[in-house]
């Protein structure tokens, strides 16, 4: 898997080993918050861009299998699983 992900982008690989998270901002009681997509500067939207990457290739080269809700592909990686999966129904 490492191989792959790293055939796609570097990046990619280096958002599995580091992990990624959601950008976030302060409201105005200075609690975080996450930071709307449209307020992500350049760097915020290369590294979302480079989990995602990971993410895909992680969960297109499991069929029959979806994550619903997983966003961390180091989180993955370092919990040896791949998030909480669960089965798809079988097509009819």
């Amino acid at each position: 898997m490492q191989q792959i992900i790293r055939g796609i982008d570097l990046e990619a690989w280096i958002s599995v080993e580091e992990g990624w998270t959601h950008p976030v901002t302060k409201d105005a009681n200075g609690k975080e918050i996450p930071k709307p997509k449209k307020s992500w500067i350049a760097e915020e939207k290369l590294e979302a861009k480079f989990n995602a990457k990971a993410l895909s290739a992680i969960f297109t080269s499991l069929p029959g299998i979806s994550s619903p809700g997983c966003r961390d592909a180091h989180q993955q990686r370092r919990l040896g699983i791949f998030c909480r999966f669960r089965l798809r129904e079988p097509e009819m």
